[in-house]
């Protein structure tokens, strides 16, 4: 398992301020990043900021039937380094915790599970439902910011390279 921090991560802040902000962030999943317990570090769930509306959007990454992602809350706050052995997890925001020693997602903080998009070499997106509206279970850090990640629940049976990106609303708190 490996955590996959997508490039402009770091490099492009996230949006803030009053009334909703919508980002998009990419990533191209090579076919030797596509395996079972791989982390896509994505997008920034700002500080102060509540979770309204995400979409996920795949290329077609499975020639065959396997592929399965999941989207939530990785346990490795934004600027901080990522869970590890000697330097576990230190998370605590929106009543879930989590100390492990690698990176993962948070439990109950999950935005989208189980989704089967981008299987037999098709395209596809995965969107929330209204029972699993995230503000709720993700709640609201007022001091940190929050990562958003796609784990590789299950590896594709025949792997190929193409973008895995979100589409996100926040509105401040």
């Amino acid at each position: 398992m490996a955590l996959i921090k997508a490039a402009n991560l770091y490099t492009k802040p996230p949006k803030t301020g009053v009334g909703p902000n919508v980002d998009y962030r990419a990533h191209t999943l090579t076919t030797a990043q596509n395996v079972t317990g791989n982390i896509v570090a994505l997008g920034i769930l700002p500080a102060k900021h509540r979770l309204v509306d995400l979409r996920l959007e795949v290329d077609p990454l499975d020639t065959a039937t396997a592929l399965v992602l999941n989207v939530g809350i990785l346990n490795t706050y934004y600027n901080e380094a990522e869970a590890s052995a000697t330097a576990p997890a230190d998370y605590s925001s929106g009543g879930a915790t989590n100390t492990g020693t690698a990176p993962a997602l948070v439990s109950g903080h999950n935005i989208i599970t189980g989704a089967t998009i981008g299987r037999s070499s098709a395209d596809g997106t995965a969107g929330i439902t209204a029972t699993e509206i995230p503000s709720h279970a993700i709640g609201v850090d007022t001091t940190k910011d929050r990562i958003i990640a796609v784990e590789i629940g299950t590896q594709a049976t025949t792997a190929a390279e193409g973008d895995i990106a979100i589409a996100y609303v926040t509105a401040e708190d």
